[in-house]
């Protein structure tokens, strides 16, 4: 009786399932519709490096417009207005590069709303969570040992 009651306990209670983590390196693609009737799928994948490196001269010139503007502008929507204004044309480089519409089609058929879709798209296909994180802990890591490094060296006699 009391083996019956220990083989009752040893067993598994659940079925052993096979829940695998979704690899980060595993590519993730998305489509959005832009375009309004005119429209057509986009297709958002990862980006590529060389897609980055055309992407970077654009996104450096956003921070100091966005900047510049917020200096001035009280309300959220004054700013928001503002901004894209004063950024669209880099916004509408960006879309170009990622997208790969041409920039008549944009400026032409996009809406704003399509437009944030996509932003949201290429976030989430992208991980940017995910590389910021890393980032963050490479950095953080290097820097804690440099600190140690730098706290743990002897003063050098001149």
């Amino acid at each position: 009786m009391f083996s019956k009651l220990m083989k009752f306990f040893k067993r598994p209670r659940f079925p052993r399932v096979f829940r695998g983590v979704q690899s980060p390196s595993i590519p993730k693609v998305k489509t959005v519709w832009m375009g309004g009737a005119n429209g057509r799928e986009v297709v958002v994948q990862s980006l590529t490096v060389e897609r980055y490196l055309e992407i970077i001269p654009a996104l450096e010139q956003i921070p100091t417009l966005l900047i510049k503007q917020f200096e001035y502008r009280t309300s959220p929507v004054e700013f928001l207005a503002a901004a894209m204004d004063l950024a669209k044309e880099e916004f509408i480089e960006i879309l170009e590069i990622a997208s790969g519409l041409e920039y008549r089609f944009i400026v032409e058929n996009v809406t704003l709303a399509e437009l944030v879709r996509f932003l949201k798209a290429m976030y989430e296909v992208n991980e940017f969570d995910f590389i910021a994180g890393e980032i963050k802990t490479l950095l953080g890591g290097m820097l804690e040992r440099a600190k140690s490094l730098i706290e743990t060296e002897p003063p050098q006699d001149q």
